[in-house]
């Protein structure tokens, strides 16, 4: 019985080995920071309002290993999914942090404005709004070495672009969808 068990215990230290520990620990928090309802508009069946929201994302590095260097640069890209079911990007940024091994380090990303319309009364009442459909986080080496990333969810990562936080493409950032119009009683 005991051999069995250390067998089981080799072979998980030896896949443990293989695919490596993480070093460095991603935590992304998301923050409201306010919301706005804007004035009652009557229709013909009820009533409309316009929504707006800002959220951020508190994002904790922490290192783990002394083989990780102090001087990092986290990347981060957040993706918005309008009320059409368009995905966009929300924000995105870049910012370096010093972080030594066993400890911690936070930085806020720029905040994300969500928009949507609320409808009372009438057949069909509720809310047609912008929802965060997921974020990249990435930590990079200050010579440019990925040394961790993180998508919540998972499947996120196929859409999220990197090339966006190159200078050379600047003129393509954040290229918004057009918003809901407001609507107007008959």
């Amino acid at each position: 019985m005991k051999t069995t068990a250390s067998i089981v215990f080799a072979l998980l230290m030896a896949t443990a080995a293989v695919h490596g520990r993480d070093d460095i620990v991603i935590t992304a928090t998301k923050k409201s920071l306010d919301e706005f309802k804007g004035s009652e508009q009557d229709l013909w069946r009820g009533t409309s309002r316009s929504v707006e929201k800002q959220v951020l994302y508190e994002v904790e590095v922490k290192s783990r290993s002394p083989a990780v260097p102090s001087d990092l640069t986290v990347e981060w890209l957040i993706l918005v999914e309008g009320a059409g079911g368009r995905v966009f990007p929300g924000t995105l940024g870049r910012q370096s942090i010093t972080v030594a091994t066993g400890q911690s380090a936070t930085l806020q990303t720029e905040p994300v404005k969500l928009v949507g319309r609320e409808w009372r009364g009438g057949p069909r009442p509720g809310t047609v709004e912008d929802d965060i459909a997921g974020y990249g986080i990435r930590v990079l080496a200050t010579d440019g070495t990925l040394l961790a990333e993180k998508y919540e969810p998972p499947s996120v990562k196929s859409r999220v672009d990197w090339k966006l936080l190159d200078a050379s493409q600047s003129d393509k950032i954040l290229k918004q969808p057009p918003r809901l119009r407001p609507l107007r009683a008959p």
